[in-house]
């Protein structure tokens, strides 16, 4: 299917294309589909997806803010943490913030257990104030997060904002002690040194996937 479309220019390795059949119950039409649809979101959103590359965002993920924990919750989920109301607005740029978290999660979706059982996103914000508004809001945020990248894994997208609740859904000992957990404080570390040693594959699909259906459109 990738082929007799002209205009569309994919990765076709295995590990990625079975992103999208199974976020399509393996069927084969919608999850080409799917795929089309993903390359015109890239497009369409090139602002986002411009210089998309680990070392490019290495000065937002070093603040420390965003990552995904080292262990899933009971369900099988990917943890993904945005520490929002931490941001300093003086250290990195809005569009940074958020294409920091995108690249991160385009990293973990590339994990077949993610895959099949989704994602929990924890969205700090409880240090939100007026000075960060002005640059972003909380729906903003959660809106670039959801819809950009997990759009093919938005059913098994669950997010919470106020951390008190989610006590019930997320055992302590696999949450950070930011969240009353007893893992230590939040560390990103060793999931952006696992992103970095994917700059090759980024760099790859910044120079060449791409399509051109959509460029004609835009």
């Amino acid at each position: 299917m990738i082929i007799d479309d002209p205009d569309l220019v994919s990765r076709s390795d295995d590990a990625f294309l079975l992103r999208f059949l199974r976020a399509r119950k393996f069927d084969y039409t919608r999850s080409f589909n799917l795929l089309q649809n993903y390359y015109m979101m890239r497009v369409k959103n090139a602002n986002i997806f411009k210089d998309f590359t680990p070392s490019s965002l290495k000065h937002v993920h070093q603040l420390n803010l965003q990552g995904f924990l080292p262990y899933r919750d009971p369900e099988g989920r990917s943890i993904f943490v945005f520490r929002g109301g931490m941001w300093d607005p003086s250290l990195c740029s809005a569009d940074d913030l958020f294409r920091a978290n995108v690249i991160c999660l385009e990293k973990q979706i590339d994990d077949p257990l993610t895959q099949i059982n989704g994602v929990v996103a924890i969205l700090d914000m409880k240090m939100l104030g007026f000075h960060h508004i002005r640059h972003f809001s909380p729906s903003h945020a959660l809106k670039i997060v959801s819809q950009q990248v997990l759009k093919r894994l938005k059913e098994n997208l669950h997010t919470w904002i106020q951390y008190e609740n989610f006590a019930f859904h997320i055992p302590p000992d696999i949450l950070p002690a930011e969240f009353d957990g007893l893992l230590g404080p939040f560390s990103n570390k060793e999931f952006i040194e696992a992103l970095a040693q994917d700059e090759e594959i980024f760099i790859k699909a910044k120079c060449t996937d791409t399509y051109h259906k959509s460029l004609k459109k835009v």
